[in-house]
């Protein structure tokens, strides 16, 4: 079965597609296309949502500097990352999987995880979680 926002954006651009709005609420000049429909992160990991305390979404626009990178952590909910600009290696155990602009991923649960970027120019690449009020989206790893 598909996602109620996936028939919703679909529904939107066969209405955003008319020639002319024939009502000030119907949809004119607008157009949706689905970036990422996920049940696993990259890895295969199954998503798993918090069970525990009140949801909450926290976003951030993310930037890594040429030659720069983040400190390895893990992520214990869902992770959504679209990259906005650049490109990146995203190493998580002995994997290492190359991400550009335009794409999108759900970061692994709970391994360590850490993002590269060995490019020329800066990354920028918006992040989303899924977070509860007692689970924070990503906590630092320990070596």
């Amino acid at each position: 079965m598909r996602p109620s926002w996936l028939v919703a954006a679909a529904i939107f651009s066969f209405v955003a597609s008319s020639a002319v709005a024939e009502e000030p609420y119907e949809a004119f000049g607008s157009s949706g296309e689905p970036l990422l429909e996920a049940t696993e992160t990259v890895d295969g990991t199954t998503l798993a949502y918090p069970t525990v305390g009140a949801a909450r979404l926290f976003s951030i626009r993310l930037t890594v500097e040429p030659g720069g990178r983040t400190l390895l952590h893990h992520h214990p909910v869902p992770t959504y990352v679209y990259v906005l600009e650049g490109e990146f290696e995203l190493h998580y155990g002995d994997t290492v999987k190359t991400f550009k602009a335009g794409e999108a991923l759900v970061e692994p649960l709970n391994k360590p995880t850490q993002v590269f970027n060995r490019g020329t120019v800066p990354l920028k690449m918006l992040v989303v979680q899924i977070e509860s009020t007692e689970i924070e989206g990503a906590a630092p790893e320990h070596p």
